[in-house]
């Protein structure tokens, strides 16, 4: 992102800050699957790794500006997060394997898609 840019999308009165930006559960399609590495048999066995997508172009609630930074920001600092289907729709995706159940894993998983969320709509003064 050039500086210029930056400095654009940075100023107060162009940008709502979203600090804490929440995107509802109901919002993101999980699927679960079999992790693997260490971790024992019941981490081999049963489907508790946790990923979710969430559509950014039907689901973002904020202005088109807001969606764009978003997007702009996932492409710079997580370009692997940021998919798009067939139909050119934008998705955040999230995984998570670390936990044993799979309910901790989607809880670890909408806990880092909310940070990450949180931080692409900060605004960063010059």
């Amino acid at each position: 992102m050039s500086k210029e840019r930056m400095i654009q999308l940075a100023q107060p009165e162009n940008m709502t800050n979203k600090e804490g930006y929440e995107v509802p559960e109901n919002e993101v399609d999980f699927e679960y699957f079999v992790a693997s590495g260490p971790g024992g048999q019941h981490r081999n066995k049963t489907a508790s790794a946790a990923r979710g997508d969430w559509n950014i172009d039907l689901n973002f609630k904020g202005t088109q500006e807001e969606k764009d930074r978003v997007i702009e920001f996932l492409s710079i600092k997580y370009p692997g997060k940021l998919l798009t289907n067939d139909k050119g729709q934008k998705f955040l995706r999230v995984e998570y394997t670390n936990r044993r159940s799979q309910f901790q894993n989607k809880s670890e998983a909408m806990k880092n898609m909310n940070e990450i969320l949180s931080a692409a709509m900060e605004i960063v003064l010059p």
